[in-house]
Formats: C-alpha cells, structure tokens, sequence
C-alpha cells in the first residue's frame, strides 16, 4: 500500500473546502486578514483529512489496533507509528520507518495475566504472537532460558504458562512482576 503524499492531501483537502464553501475565494491568501476565516476552515478540513488517512494508513498495517491512549505506556509504540505515519502524508518528508512496505512488528508487552484456574502458576497473554517461547523468555527475564526453578510452557501463538519463584521476579519487568504479586499466590520452592 502506498502512503498518500502532501500533494494528494492537499488536492482532497482543496476539493472537500470546494464542496463545502462554494463562495470562498478559489485561491487562498493566508496574508490577506479579509480570508482568515476561510484559511482556518481550510486548516480544520485539511486536520480533520490528515487524521482520517493517518488511521487509515495506521488500521491497514495494524488491523487489530484500537484508540490509541497517550497516557498507557503499552500505546507508547504505536503512537510513534501513527504520528510517524501523519508526519509523512502532510510534510511528504522521509519518516522513520517506510510505511509502503510491510510496518514494524508490534511491540511485544503482556496484554492480559491471571492466575491459572487449574493448575499452579499464571496464564500470560501476550500484545502479538510470538516468535517462539525463547522470546517469551527474553522478554520476561532478560536472556535466553527461564532462571532456575521457573517453568514456562508455550500455550498458543499469544499465550503461555508460567510457574515462576519469588526470586525470578526480580528479573522481569517491573509491571509484569506487579501484576503476578496481585493475580496469585506464589510458591519459593
């Protein structure tokens, strides 16, 4: 998919004032004080525009995302996508990531963690499948292999099972381990 460029924003957003304000100058003077009213709907079409194909680009590479939210940090990457994306359709300047190929992989975070009902330990879900269980292992603690006394077990392309120590706590993200105090009990054995 390619990314819309300036240009072509700029034509839709000239066409939708058009539609909108048949009796507005067919040039726009941004200097003249007699346009400033006409401009600054210009300017409100033209941001409401860039939005709409910001998440369009964003959806097409992201289909499962959802409202973005600035203030939970697990949306902090993708966030980076999308104004990376709406930097690029409105100044038509090189992004950080090119977007007409396949996007950046999302970051990988734990969405969802419980107690496992059945057995010992704690079902974990992950932001996106994984690669396999080693990058479960490397995010969770840091390396390769789970420390001595942990067991994880891989339970779907999102989803593990993990039976960690008390110590093993200290090696895992500090929300990860907050949320594996809160959800159960654990055993030091």
């Amino acid at each position: 998919m390619a990314i819309p460029t300036q240009a072509q924003l700029f034509e839709e957003v000239d066409r939708r004032f058009a539609a909108e304000h048949p009796d507005a100058p067919q040039r726009l003077d941004p200097d003249d004080p007699n346009q400033q009213q006409w401009v600054q709907q210009w300017v409100e079409i033209r941001q409401q525009t860039l939005n709409e194909w910001t998440d369009y680009v964003f959806f097409e590479h992201f289909p499962d995302g959802h409202r973005l939210d600035p203030s939970n940090p697990e949306d902090a990457q993708l966030i980076e996508y999308w104004k990376d994306i709406q930097h690029q359709i409105n100044t038509g300047e090189q992004g950080r990531w090119p977007w007409n190929s396949e996007p950046p992989p999302l970051p990988l975070s734990v969405t969802f963690l419980e107690a496992d009902p059945v057995r010992r330990g704690f079902i974990l879900t992950f932001s996106r499948p994984l690669v396999d269980l080693t990058e479960a292992e490397r995010y969770l603690f840091g390396q390769d292999h789970p420390p001595v006394g942990v067991t994880i077990e891989l339970l779907g392309a999102t989803t593990v099972h993990l039976e960690p120590t008390i110590d093993s706590l200290q090696t895992m993200p500090e929300d990860v381990a907050r949320r594996i105090s809160e959800a159960g009990i654990l055993y030091g054995d």
